[in-house]
């Protein structure tokens, strides 16, 4: 019993002593006597151990570089898509340019005065129409002819608003042109609009030779259509015996509702 109390009053001691011995040598000037040896040491190597430290600070973490990148990336697609878009306008700004100077080279030729417009929509009524950006304050009056950069005619002004018109298609069912076969009788006829798809040339004289292939333009018994603008060309005749007149079948060289710009033409003796 006495040998194991002595253990527990040993250490006590022995601890006690060490702390004293401690406190002591720690703010005695032997203490840098004692250390000196060990600070040639460690001085170098915490100089180093900073050094690495710091250069391992300055290289790139990897989720900080993927962060960057990303960034970079997000940046370059912002950039690219500007680019797009400015070479879009761009682009859109020359065609409109190309096209514009071809509608006027045409109206000059025929000697005609055009008002040049954007299709800006189309109408939900059962005619086939299609919405312009010009209407009466720019001298659009109503029967004049629609047609595009190269001369075809796409149809006549229907409706007539202050800054907007409506064109109503030749393929239209209520749409009634005067017009021609280039053939060597000039024979004429009328185009109508079948069920808004296809053109029908009725009213030709039974005796004419019209057959397919024969360019078809308009007349010039409607003084606000210019003769000559090109309609279509006749894909099927339809000849009756005994009949006074006889058909055909005509096709346009474009698709009238995907048209973009127009020129409207406007009479002579119209001021706008």
């Amino acid at each position: 019993m006495q040998q194991n109390n002595r253990k527990p009053t040993k250490f006590w001691l022995f601890l006690t002593a060490l702390v004293v011995i401690i406190a002591i040598f720690g703010y005695s000037p032997i203490r840098n006597s004692f250390f000196r040896p060990f600070e040639y040491i460690t001085t170098p190597i915490v100089h180093i151990s900073y050094s690495i430290g710091q250069w391992l600070h300055r290289l790139p973490h990897p989720l900080q570089q993927k962060k960057d990148l990303l960034s970079k990336n997000e940046k370059l697609q912002q950039e690219n898509e500007k680019l797009l878009q400015e070479n879009s306008a761009l682009r859109a700004l020359q065609e409109e340019a190309v096209i514009t100077k071809r509608m006027q080279e045409f109206m000059d030729s025929i000697s005609a005065r055009g008002i040049t417009a954007h299709v800006i929509g189309k109408s939900s009524s059962e005619k086939k129409i299609l919405i312009i950006d010009r209407g009466k304050d720019h001298g659009i009056i109503k029967g004049a002819a629609a047609i595009t950069e190269s001369g075809i005619i796409i149809g006549t002004v229907d409706n007539v608003q202050a800054r907007s018109s409506h064109i109503l298609l030749i393929t239209d069912s209520s749409q009634n042109i005067a017009a021609k076969i280039q053939n060597d009788s000039s024979s004429p006829g009328v185009i109508k609009g079948e069920f808004g798809l296809a053109l029908s040339m009725e009213l030709i004289p039974q005796n004419d030779h019209v057959e397919a292939q024969q360019t078809v333009v308009t007349s010039a018994l409607d003084s606000k259509i210019p003769p000559n603008l090109l309609i279509g060309t006749i894909t099927d005749v339809d000849k009756k015996e005994g009949s006074v007149f006889q058909n055909a079948k005509v096709v346009s060289p474009i698709q009238l509702d995907r048209v973009e710009t127009i020129s409207v033409i406007t009479p002579a003796d119209e001021s706008i």
